[in-house]
């Protein structure tokens, strides 16, 4: 095991084959090509972001000292490697793309390594696909494995399956935001629904793949919106309002600029805009449970009775059943429930069998069991439906765009839409993704060009323009999601239902219980705005709640985080002096 009381600060050379620590505000102290290997990791606060956690299994050893902790040779190691943050590739060393290292890549794959200049880690001092394999931490021979082998070891980790029935329910976390807008605008402005199926469920597969959490694919909002209130903003604007927006977040990406504006905005104005996201869609929710809806229309029709198919009893009766079996959002993944039975082998105590009960409650696949029962009501509901079905996927035409739906499309859909999709779909989901999975690495930049990809490319043949979203890795993450495998199910589904029943499946989902959908979308927006409780001081308590008041009463995000910077730039330049400088007061706020 690791020595857990040495101090000593013996340097090493730049082979790595001495121990040592490095200096500074945070001790790294890492075994290198030629040793068996394991990694200290010494920290002060935070301790370096990108060694939070690492792997979710294999050998763990490590030691915790403050805030960080390092577990060594994970699963996300492969060949191997030894893991200090987000990723080791190929027998080679990580020390995280964040935090302790910054000069360090993301993927150890290179040979040796030297002392680095930023916060005492380490750099690489070869690159990844040097021709010549990565070196063995035991043997210092090179691995044989090629980058594609890599690239499929890594695609098959993303998609494992934690737990094949939790990752199932977490896909139906979602469908709150999804099944809505989609059916509104399938309704009011005829969108393809097989091809955006289609087009979705690709994304979601690919997405999981890429990053190994339960990354959300939900239409963009405010086009959205836009399209089913203005009756003369059509497919063709909705479409080039996509495309707009897609071409400048990619642009944001590839540059990367969106990377830069991701480091720079305050923690406590992104928890703002989570709450505000999180506590809109709980408040959207709360009118699909209490009113019967038009979405054809964007209106509510009056209250909904308490009795039917669709009543508000059968809202509550789900609502309970979610707490019961999920309570407050609590991980139950590693509580033990180990039987007490005494040494006479006597039956199991009152409070044995309790726990075991508990236990067999939250395995319960709550969402799938609240969707499958709305499928049904759907069913009953409307029988016509199911014999009007047509089999096949809808025809995949190119969609003509004009000039003037250029434009308006611009004007009305990508201009209301880029604040939101810059804060939500990029900055907030990547923070949460940090908090929820930190030994994953989802970067605004990768973000930022997977969004723009999907709608360059989709958008063109009439699929609803997407984007990720917060609320739904929260609600996903709320119903047991934990790995790529969770939206991948999700993507299978809707790539076989696009393929089997096209643009007919609009009938079904036009006859599912609102107030069911209503129930789900209610705890996906509580998870969202539960994510702003770490906020430690007053001051970034005031920030938050003044991002969150503006951005609900002005129906804004962009709104709310202008005035989010305003107030924080404010208490900033209240702390001017005693020795700090005007160029370091903002980033000493947000390190």
């Amino acid at each position: 095991m690791v020595p857990t009381g040495r101090r000593d600060r013996r340097r090493t050379d730049e082979e790595g084959k001495g121990q040592g620590w490095g200096g500074g505000r945070i001790w790294v102290a890492v075994r290198g090509a030629g040793w068996v290997g394991r990694c200290w990791r010494c920290g002060g606060a935070r301790a370096g972001e990108g060694l939070a956690r690492v792997g979710g299994g294999g050998r763990r050893e490590g030691l915790e000292f403050g805030e960080a902790r390092v577990g060594v040779g994970g699963g996300n190691c492969w060949d191997g490697g030894w893991a200090a943050g987000a990723r080791g590739w190929g027998r080679g060393w990580a020390a995280g793309a964040k935090g302790a290292g910054e000069g360090v890549g993301a993927r150890g794959a290179g040979g040796g390594w030297r002392r680095g200049g930023l916060r005492a880690g380490w750099r690489r001092e070869k690159a990844c696909g040097d021709g010549g394999g990565n070196p063995d931490p035991e043997t210092g021979h090179r691995s044989s494995i090629s980058p594609p082998l890599h690239v499929v070891q890594k695609v098959k980790q993303n998609l494992v399956f934690r737990s094949k029935w939790a990752e199932l329910n977490g896909a139906m976390g979602d469908l709150g935001t999804y099944i809505p807008i989609v059916l509104a605008l399938t309704l009011a402005k005829n969108l393809d629904l097989g091809t955006t199926l289609i087009f979705t469920g690709v994304y979601n597969f690919v997405t999981g793949a890429i990053y190994g959490v339960p990354m959300p694919v939900q239409p963009m909002k405010s086009i959205a919106a836009e399209a089913i209130s203005n009756p003369s903003f059509g497919i063709p604007e909705v479409m080039a309002a996509g495309i707009c927006t897609a071409g400048i977040l990619f642009l944001l990406g590839v540059t990367g600029l969106m990377q830069l504006v991701y480091k720079l905005i305050p923690i406590s104005v992104v928890r703002g805009i989570q709450l505000a996201q999180g506590l809109s869609f709980a408040m959207t929710a709360v009118k699909y449970i209490r009113n019967v809806q038009n979405f054809s229309k964007s209106k509510s029709a009056g209250e909904r009775h308490w009795l039917g198919l669709d009543g508000l009893l059968l809202a509550l009766i789900c609502a309970c059943f979610i707490i019961i079996v999920n309570g407050s959002g609590e991980d139950n993944d590693d509580r033990e429930t180990a039987c007490e039975i005494d040494d006479s082998g006597r039956r199991a105590s009152p409070t044995t069998r309790r726990r075991k009960l508990r236990k067999l409650i939250a395995s319960l696949p709550s969402a799938i069991i609240i969707f499958l029962l709305g499928v049904v009501l759907a069913i009953i509901r409307g029988p016509k439906a199911v014999k009007g079905f047509k089999f096949g996927p809808s025809s995949i035409d190119v969609i003509r765009i004009s000039k003037h739906a250029w434009k308006e499309g611009f004007i009305k859909g990508t201009i209301p839409q880029l604040p939101l999709s810059i804060l939500n779909s990029v900055i907030a989901v990547c923070k949460l993704s940090t908090d929820l999975f930190p030994d994953k690495d989802v970067s605004a930049t990768s973000v930022s060009i997977t969004v723009g990809l999907m709608n360059l490319i989709g958008c063109w043949f009439g699929a609803m323009p997407c984007c990720h979203g917060a609320g739904g890795l929260a609600g996903q993450y709320k119903f047991g999601g934990r790995t790529g495998a969770c939206v991948a199910l999700l993507g299978v589904a809707k790539l076989v239902l696009g393929l089997v029943l096209g643009s007919s499946f609009v009938k079904i989902l036009d006859q599912f219980p609102v107030g069911v959908l209503g129930v789900l979308l209610l705890f996906a927006g509580i998870e969202l705005a539960m994510c702003s409780r770490d906020m430690n001081s007053k001051e970034e308590s005031f920030v938050m709640l003044m991002c969150t008041a503006v951005s609900l009463v002005g129906s804004s995000a962009a709104l709310g985080f202008l005035c989010g910077i305003v107030v924080h730039l404010l208490l900033r330049l209240r702390t001017l002096g005693d020795g700090q400088s005007l160029s370091s007061f903002w980033f000493a706020q947000n390190s």
